[in-house]
């Protein structure tokens, strides 16, 4: 059997959280919404009818 003494423990690194990951894993995923509910519900551009409104 192989011991780790204590000074090579110290070195191991494993695991790490990086935010930059984060941030894109939420960006795609906020951006798989929007579009899943943009093809479900989309919303007809309504400026010309604002726009006869005010007459």
């Amino acid at each position: 059997m192989l011991e780790v003494k204590e000074s090579d423990l110290s070195k191991i690194t494993g695991g790490g959280f990086s935010l930059g990951v984060a941030i894109g894993v939420g960006a795609l995923a906020v951006f798989i919404i929007g579009l899943i509910d943009g093809y479900t519900n989309p919303i007809k551009c309504g400026i010309n009818q604002e726009l006869n409104t005010s007459e």
